[in-house]
């Protein structure tokens, strides 16, 4: 099956739903309402090309298991064209590859090139974990989440980045893991400010996925 069939419609759907958090086929019906039957056929199908897989969860007091559904692995599927070559690749994207697919679903296409040239750093590529947050025509703000928080503040808090000889600032709001959730604990307007709606660049340890909501 080519992957534009696969990827379409009610297969889709089941995707962008994983993608968020695992699912048991009950709860994916209601989410993308359709019929339990179909959502059965069509996460059986997903599981036969190894994109979504299930863990057994059996609670206290029921029967039989529910399988509870994620996304198994990070996919891409690309299609590019231009004069004098035309191709489509479905690949799994390494850490590169994520942050730059990551920075191309950024809203705004004028912000692409400074984000990913103040992302091509092997310092936070390796020892942060990066959101963008919004823009302007002068500043872009990103969220940081790192260990070396003195050390990351005192380079990366205000980093000027030029492209085209226009030049941007990105502004980087910096705390490690601990002080995002002890912050969100006391439900701090400037920490719930921060996690409303980022949109993740780079996270390789899935430090954003450990931060209390």
């Amino acid at each position: 099956m080519e992957f534009e069939l696969l990827l379409g419609n009610a297969r889709w759907d089941i995707i962008k739903a994983v993608s968020q958090g695992r699912a048991s086929a009950t709860e994916l019906s209601k989410v993308t309402k359709s019929s339990l039957p179909n959502i059965s056929q069509q996460v059986r199908l997903l599981e036969a090309y190894d994109l979504v897989s299930y863990v057994k969860d059996q609670k206290v007091g029921q029967g039989k298991p529910r399988q509870i559904y994620g996304l198994k692995r990070e996919i891409c599927h690309l299609t590019f064209a231009r004069e004098g070559f035309a191709d489509k690749r479905f690949f799994n994207p390494d850490q590169y590859h994520t942050m730059l697919l990551n920075v191309l679903f950024v809203p705004s296409m004028q912000d692409h090139p400074y984000l990913h040239k103040y992302l091509l750093n092997e310092e936070i590529l390796q020892t942060t974990a990066v959101a963008f947050l919004k823009s302007s025509e002068a500043e872009i703000e990103v969220l940081i989440i790192t260990d070396r928080l003195d050390e990351i503040r005192a380079k990366y808090s205000n980093t000027f980045v030029e492209h085209n000889g226009k030049v941007r600032k990105v502004v980087a709001w910096t705390h490690s893991l601990h002080e995002l959730n002890d912050g969100l604990t006391r439900k701090e307007s400037y920490f719930e400010n921060l996690m409303k709606n980022p949109h993740i660049l780079h996270d390789p340890k899935r430090q954003f996925e450990r931060v209390k909501r």
